[in-house]
């Protein structure tokens, strides 16, 4: 039985000092890490504070650190992923603050100004008198402002370049339009133009032929100067027509009356 107790007393014993070891080999590389922080090594320090966190996990201490280096050489993507895993790491309010007053300052230098304000907040809610974070708050507060101002400056100049775009657009298609119609009117015109000058050729040809046959049109057939040699009369040929018609008509009255005498009796003595 007391075998035994000495056996168990010797594992404790063990795992105490690999724990110590452990514990002070994340120590070793945490303080080397600061070392060299403090020496504006950063790339090296972030490799201290890297093997800190593979000996020991992702610590507050280590997981802040690298944060911090990251930070410092304007790897902002990676900063804020250490920060956030530093503020749910954290145990006390304090050090939560100042985990969430970083990930503001990662954020902010992405130019991310509402995350960036939102962390502030959240590190002013566990820390209400910070007045570091309270003034980089105004600050992120601030640049959003001028950014949404900047956007909505940029917007209305694009929307201005747009109208002017749309308006030179719309200008070039009219001017394009009335080039057409110009165009077209000037072909009809010209349509025109070359008709009428056909037309009058054809009309000083014909008065040529005219001229040329005694003033007769020299399209006209023979028949129809025939007709029109038939149809010509002298005054005398007139009038003896006229009276044929005169009597034609006297005696179409005259058979108009026979008729209506006819329809009477007659009573004549018969002359022997």
């Amino acid at each position: 039985m007391r075998g035994n107790y000495w056996n168990i007393i010797g594992i404790l014993f063990a795992f105490n000092v690999i724990a110590q070891k452990a514990e002070k080999t994340e120590y070793e590389y945490i303080s080397k890490g600061n070392e060299l922080y403090r020496a504006k090594d950063y790339p090296n320090a972030k490799t201290e504070y890297a093997k800190a966190q593979k000996e020991h996990g992702n610590s507050f201490e280590s997981t802040f650190n690298l944060g911090n280096a990251y930070y410092k050489q304007d790897s902002s993507d990676q900063a804020v992923s250490q920060f956030q895993s530093a503020a749910s790491a954290a145990k006390t309010k304090p050090l939560q603050a100042q985990a969430y007053h970083n990930l503001g300052n990662a954020h902010l230098q992405k130019k991310q100004y509402k995350e960036s304000i939102d962390a502030y907040k959240e590190a002013l809610r566990r820390n209400p008198s910070d007045e570091e974070t309270r003034y980089n708050l105004a600050y992120a507060q601030k640049m959003l402002k001028a950014q949404e101002q900047n956007q909505k400056n940029n917007k209305d100049k694009n929307k201005d370049q747009k109208d002017n775009k749309d308006q030179k657009n719309q200008d070039q298609k009219d001017q394009d339009k009335k080039g057409d119609q110009k165009k077209d009117q000037q072909g009809k015109d010209q349509q025109d133009k070359n008709k009428d000058s056909k037309n009058d050729q054809g009309k000083n040809g014909d008065k040529q032929d005219k001229d040329a046959n005694g003033g007769k049109d020299p399209k006209e057939s023979p028949q129809k100067e025939q007709k029109a040699q038939k149809g010509t009369m002298s005054k005398e040929q007139a009038d003896k027509l006229l009276n044929a018609i005169d009597q034609e008509e006297d005696q179409l009255r005259k058979g108009i009356r026979l008729k209506e005498e006819k329809s009477k009796p007659k009573y004549i003595d018969k002359d022997w």
